[in-house]
C-alpha cells in the first residue's frame, strides 16, 4: 500500500509531514530522516485502527506536486526569528 507524504523544511529548523488522503495524520521533528521515520509509524497506526472505527482505508490518489517560481516580495530572515 503506498500513500502519497508532504514533507515541508520550517523557516525555524526541523520538518513536518503530513499524507493527504488521511486528514488529522502528521507529525514533526527535528530531521527529515526522523519525519520520515514518524510518518510511516503514524499511517500504520492509523489505517490499522480504521476497520475498528467502522471505517474504509482510503485508496491513494494520484497527487501532481510542483514547485513555482513566482515573482512577488522576499520575506527577510530577521521577519523570520522568534521575540526574545
Amino acid at each position: 500500500m503506498q500513500f502519497c507524504v508532504l514533507y515541508e523544511r520550517s523557516e525555524l529548523g526541523g520538518w513536518g509531514a503530513f499524507p493527504p488522503a488521511l486528514p488529522g495524520v502528521g507529525v514533526v521533528g527535528a530531521t527529515y530522516e526522523e519525519v520520515r521515520d514518524r510518518i510511516k509509524i503514524a499511517i500504520e497506526m492509523h489505517i490499522a485502527d480504521m476497520p475498528a472505527k467502522e471505517l474504509d482505508v482510503p485508496e491513494s490518489t494520484a497527487v501532481r506536486i510542483e514547485l513555482m517560481e513566482v515573482d512577488g516580495p522576499r520575506v527577510s530572515d530577521a521577519s523570520l526569528k522568534r521575540p526574545a
